[in-house]
C-alpha cells in the first residue's frame, strides 16, 4: 500500500505543468534607488515591486544587441479596475548628461486581460508585451501609477529553464508572498490541491480496505 502511495503520488505531481522563471522581489528604501539586472534580459524572469510613494527604477548595461521583451502584471480583484501601471524604458546618453527615452507602456483600463492561474492559485490582469531590440548601453526601466502606489509583477524575457515540483512550490509562494498573500493560499495551487487530494483518496481507500479485511477476517 506504501508502494501505491508513492506511485500515485509521482503519477499525479509529474504530469503538472511546470512554471519556468526566476523570481525576484523589487526593494527599495528611496526615491530613485536602482535595482540591477544582473541577469540581463533574456533569461525569463519576474520582478514584483510594491510602489510605495515612489516609482521602481531597474538598470541594465547591455554590451551586444539584445531584444527586450517585457509585460506588466498584477493581481485581478472583481470589485476593482487594474491599477494605472505605467512602463518606460530609457537609454542613458553615451556621452553622459542625459537620456533618451526608447519605448512607454501605459495601459488604459481595457487594454489589460484578466487571467486564471491555477499554478498560483490566482488571477492576473495582464498588459500587452512589449518587444525592442536594443543595442550596447545601459538602459533603464522605470515601473509607476500616478500615485505610485500598489504592487505589480514586470515579466522579463523568454528563455526558460525548466523547474522541478518542489522548485516550483518555491517559486509559487515567492509570487505569492510579492503580492502581500498569506501563506493559506499556497492550498489554492494546483501544485498542492492536486496531490492533497489524492493522498486524502489514497488514505481513504486504504482505511476501507483495512476495514474490509478486518470484517472479512472476523467473519
Amino acid at each position: 500500500m506504501k508502494f501505491l502511495f508513492a506511485f500515485l503520488f509521482l503519477f499525479v505531481v509529474g504530469p503538472l505543468p511546470v512554471v519556468a522563471f526566476d523570481v525576484y522581489q523589487s526593494e527599495v528604501t528611496k526615491p530613485y534607488e536602482i535595482i540591477p539586472l544582473t541577469a540581463g534580459l533574456e533569461p525569463k524572469q519576474a520582478h514584483i515591486g510594491h510602489l510605495d510613494n515612489f516609482p521602481i527604477m531597474y538598470e541594465v548595461i547591455i554590451t551586444a544587441t539584445t531584444t527586450l521583451t517585457a509585460q506588466l502584471s498584477q493581481q485581478y480583484q472583481s470589485s476593482a479596475k487594474p491599477l494605472d501601471l505605467a512602463l518606460m524604458v530609457v537609454r542613458e546618453d553615451d556621452k553622459g548628461g542625459g537620456v533618451s527615452e526608447i519605448a512607454r507602456v501605459h495601459p488604459v483600463t481595457t487594454d489589460w486581460t484578466a487571467r486564471k492561474d491555477s499554478v498560483y492559485g490566482m488571477s492576473f490582469w495582464e498588459s500587452l508585451p512589449i518587444s525592442n531590440e536594443l543595442r550596447p548601453g545601459i538602459y533603464r526601466i522605470e515601473v509607476s501609477t500616478p500615485n505610485n502606489l500598489g504592487r505589480y509583477m514586470l515579466l522579463l524575457g523568454t528563455a526558460d529553464e525548466s523547474l522541478g515540483y518542489f522548485g516550483t512550490i518555491s517559486h509559487v509562494h515567492q509570487v505569492q508572498q510579492g503580492f502581500g498573500l498569506s501563506i493559506v493560499r499556497m492550498l489554492g495551487s494546483s501544485y498542492i490541491y492536486y496531490p492533497l487530494g489524492i493522498i486524502l483518496l489514497l488514505f481513504v481507500i486504504q482505511r476501507t480496505w483495512r476495514f474490509r479485511k478486518s470484517i472479512a477476517h472476523v467473519a
